[in-house]
This record gives structure tokens, sequence and C-alpha cells, in this order.
């Protein structure tokens, strides 16, 4: 089961609500990124658990997305690992409560 935190910032007052992190629920995995040119976190989806691939050392495994920035396939995303700095300002973001709790 994955969850969503809150993460602000103190410095500029940008709020995002995102695991901070690679997570996992039944249907796919995600991880958090970080938007370079959007200056905005989201959880992307890299995984499908619903559709299976073998892998190149035989094991079936889910079958990967390619990870990007869900405002556009254009822009560039670095992986981001909360709390980590701020998208818009640079200053460390705080966690803050679990959001919701996904599957």
């Amino acid at each position: 089961m994955g969850k969503r935190l809150t993460f602000e910032c103190s410095g500029c007052g940008y709020t995002a609500e995102v695991s901070g992190k690679a997570d996992s629920g039944m249907v796919a995995s995600t991880r958090t990124v970080v938007c370079l040119d959007c200056a905005e976190l989201h959880d992307v989806v890299v995984a499908l658990h619903d559709e299976w691939v073998k892998g190149e050392d035989g094991v079936m495994k889910p079958k990967a997305v390619r990870a990007r920035c869900p405002r556009s396939a254009k822009h560039r995303i670095e992986d981001w690992r909360g709390p980590g700095p701020c998208p818009k300002c640079g200053i460390k973001m705080t966690l803050g409560d679990v959001v919701v709790l996904w599957d």
C-alpha cells in the first residue's frame, strides 16, 4: 500500500502531496520526481502490475513505464526524495501529514 504525504516549503509556501520516494500499490509502482521545467513535484507511474514481461534474466516482472512529467512529455525530470529541496526556491521542504493511503 502506498501513501501520499504533504511536503511544505517554509521559504516560498509551495506545497505538494506526493510520496516523496519510490512507492508501490497493488496496481502500480510510482516514484516522486521534480520537473525542472514546471518546477513542481509529481508522483509518476513507473510500472504497471497488471501487465508482466520477461526480464533479461528470464524472470517475470511488472511492465516498466517511461516516467514523464504529467504536464508535458518534453519536460525534463529528476528523481526527488523527500524531504528534499523545494522545486521553486531550493529551501529544504518539511514533511507534513499523511494525506491518503492508496492501493
